[in-house]
């Protein structure tokens, strides 16, 4: 077996990638261990916290940590990937247009978080042309429909349900945790898909299941919001990894 040594170092210099894993994977050991601490201490009530749907509920928190993991990991092996060369790398980098601003990315019209890519129209995110395809603005309904260990949402709150389409333009593989998704109203606090998250929700993207090149998959994503602030919700998306907000792209959510 390799020693933490070997994992951690590669070509003689510390693999900061490996180290970021490393880290997320003993988060979500220790995440799991506190809940199931937490489950075993609570009080059992005969009504709502049975010991099954005790261990229903610890079962699903354990899959989506292992499902974390292994897509970390497999971002890890994209990292690891020595870069394109030269030509390669330049035919992907912003132009600049005759005034000196930076151009859009390609295939995107301007957009904003005042001015987002309407419903129905499609824009490139990374390697993908990514379209809202329709919107459940209130989906609490149909989000504890789906599953029965879904919480409701905490008063003032409601289930915005999004459902997207990606198509996928590289040239070698992809996959939907390619995109990182967020969401913000008019308190200005961003929402993520995860904390807090909507629980088991219909449609899911896969997140292990390779794209090639002009494949196309469809799923939705979901986040808890204020309810006071729902209509002023915009989408923004940009690659994963990427931790520059020139990268976002702005997708309106709401209906005209």
């Amino acid at each position: 077996m390799q020693s933490l040594h070997t994992y951690l170092v590669k070509g003689g210099q510390v693999n900061q990638s490996r180290i970021f894993v490393g880290f997320v994977v003993a988060a979500a050991a220790l995440s799991t261990a506190l809940l199931a601490s937490s489950l075993a201490d609570r009080p059992v009530n005969a009504q709502s916290d049975t010991p099954r749907q005790q261990v229903a509920a610890l079962s699903t928190r354990v899959a989506v940590l292992e499902s974390t993991v292994a897509n970390l990991s497999t971002r890890v092996a994209v990292l690891e990937t020595p870069p394109a060369g030269p030509s390669q790398t330049a035919a992907t980098q912003p132009s600049n247009d005759a005034s000196g601003s930076k151009a859009s990315p390609a295939g995107n019209a301007q957009s904003d978080r005042t001015h987002p890519i309407p419903i129905g129209q499609s824009a490139t995110v990374g390697e993908w042309t990514v379209q809202v395809t329709g919107v459940t603005p209130n989906a609490t309904k149909v989000i504890l429909a789906q599953n029965q260990f879904n919480d409701p949402p905490p008063d003032g709150k409601q289930f915005y349900l999004i459902s997207i389409s990606l198509t996928y333009n590289g040239s070698d593989t992809g996959n939907a945790y390619d995109i990182t998704w967020k969401a913000v109203d008019a308190n200005n606090v961003s929402y993520t898909t995860y904390d807090p998250s909507c629980g088991v929700i219909s449609q899911e993207f896969n997140l292990g299941a390779d794209v090639f090149p002009g494949g196309t998959v469809r799923g939705n994503i979901c986040f808890v919001v204020d309810s006071s602030a729902a209509k002023t919700l915009v989408l923004y998306a940009q690659p994963s990894f990427s931790f520059s907000s020139d990268n976002r792209v702005w997708f309106s959510v709401q209906r005209r």
